[in-house]
């Protein structure tokens, strides 16, 4: 298994929403996925997507990483999309990729594969700096 990272939102943003958005950039449904589970892959690398429905009991009593996120966030965190990192050449910078782009719709924060916290304007710093092809693409 991959590494993994998450997309925290502000914002309500349902299943459709995600399937939606990561149609837009190239992505797919999973088989099996229940409706719920999505791809984007470049080359040999592949990230895949679900909202996470146990937001609400896990992460919401870490009171510390909600705070972290809200303040960011300027208001408390809704969904959490999770995002499992497959192994391949671009696994450290196609997630942050697929970030930055969900940012340019919703209001976000990403907790990156090494739980830092990272703010809009880091995502798209990081994605400057990491994801010159991927975005040259998009």
């Amino acid at each position: 298994m991959g590494l993994s990272a998450s997309i925290i939102t502000s914002e309500f943003v349902c299943s459709k929403e995600l399937g939606e958005f990561c149609f837009s950039i190239g992505g797919w449904l999973v088989e099996g996925g229940g409706g719920g589970r999505y791809g984007v892959n470049n080359g040999d690398t592949n990230v895949w997507l679900a909202i996470q429905s146990e937001w609400m009991t896990e992460m919401l009593y870490d009171q510390d990483f909600d705070n972290a996120c809200a303040k960011i966030l300027c208001a408390p965190p809704k969904v959490v999309i999770e995002m499992e990192c497959g192994r391949g050449s671009k696994q450290d910078s196609l997630y942050v990729y697929v970030a930055y782009m969900f940012s340019k719709k919703w209001n976000i924060v990403l907790c990156d594969i090494d739980e830092r916290i990272l703010s809009p304007a880091e995502i798209e710093a990081r994605c400057a700096a990491e994801c010159g092809d991927l975005l040259s693409g998009s």
